[in-house]
């Protein structure tokens, strides 16, 4: 049994007794699983953040590729409209020629029914002014008989 003695003064010799370093040992075992625990959920939780911001990148990714699609297909649009505007340009003018034209001639056929009404109006009280003179005059006659 020297040995086990060999043991107790070594136990000895470091100044603690070894039910206390065994629960020393114990307590640092405990304290090391807890903090691993620890490390291993933050680990988990830095793993699901990470995959949660990829996941957003990746549809980021897919919003800028939709926005730059819609951009170029706006520049398209916007390219055909600037190549258009003369031609359309063109074809605004001619329909407003056509309708000043179209309103010139109808202003001045309504000139010319304004003159044919007036003529007419004209004529028509000559007409009746004659026969107005007529009346009297032949009024005037019959009371000189």
């Amino acid at each position: 049994m020297p040995d086990s003695g060999n043991r107790r003064l070594r136990r000895t010799l470091w100044g603690i007794a070894l039910s206390e370093a065994q629960r020393r040992l114990r307590e640092q075992e405990e304290q090391s699983a807890l903090e691993l625990r620890q490390l291993r959920e933050a680990i988990d939780q830095v793993k699901a953040e990470e995959a949660d911001l990829q996941a957003q990148c990746a549809a980021l990714e897919e919003q800028v590729r939709d926005a730059r699609t819609r951009l170029e297909q706006l520049r398209t649009g916007l390219d055909r409209h600037q190549a258009m505007a003369p031609i359309q340009e063109l074809v605004l003018a001619r329909e407003i020629a056509d309708l000043e034209e179209e309103h010139a001639r109808r202003m001045a056929a309504l000139r010319a029914e304004q003159e044919r009404i007036r003529a007419e109006i004209a004529e028509r009280r000559a007409s009746l002014h004659r026969w107005v003179q007529n009346l009297l005059a032949s009024v005037a006659e019959r009371g000189t008989r």
